[in-house]
């Protein structure tokens, strides 16, 4: 890669270029517009976190508002549960060479399991039969309102609403 002429000028700490072009302001909205996002839904995609009708259906807006009510230390615990890096059994082993597994069930033990253990009695009452069908709204028993949430949030996902992501699509009870 080429170096650009006059990478930097005398006393600025660093120089930005995105598309070949240097940006005299590093405006935090345009760096993670196009520095962060790009290398985050590209390894959204790469992991399968977050579909691109997902990452459409998502209200990010909502989402940057909670996070910024939140404490540094809270947003720093959220954002690493919502990668995965809390205190389960997978990053256990990484940290002090515990075992992996669940205490409760034994399964391999991450962010994703804990929700979902079957040993626990809650998570067997919240997710119901786990060979049932999962639910689909009926065309003539809902409006078309709550047909497309209901249809957004099942593409968003449990797991993204455990983390927060809420949809877009809201509807208005009266």
């Amino acid at each position: 890669m080429p170096v650009p002429p006059n990478p930097r000028f005398f006393l600025e700490p660093a120089a930005l270029f995105v598309g070949g072009v240097k940006h005299a302001q590093l405006d935090p909205a345009f760096l993670q517009a196009h520095v962060a996002l790009p290398e985050l839904r590209e390894r959204w995609l790469r992991r399968s976190t977050i579909s691109p009708e997902a990452e459409a259906a998502i209200d990010w807006s909502s989402l940057g508002r909670a996070m910024r009510n939140l404490s540094p230390k809270l947003q720093r615990c959220t954002t690493k549960h919502s990668v995965g890096m809390c205190g389960v059994g997978k990053f256990l082993e990484i940290w002090s060479d515990e075992d992996p597994g669940c205490p409760l069930c034994g399964e391999h033990e991450d962010h994703l399991h804990v929700p979902r253990c079957n040993q626990k009695s809650y998570s067997r009452d919240f997710q119901g039969d786990p060979s049932a069908p999962s639910p689909r709204p009926r065309s003539w028993f809902c409006s078309p309102a709550v047909t497309a949430a209901f249809r957004s949030r099942r593409c968003i996902g449990c797991q993204g609403l455990l983390e927060g992501r809420l949809s877009m699509i809201t509807t208005v009870v009266s």
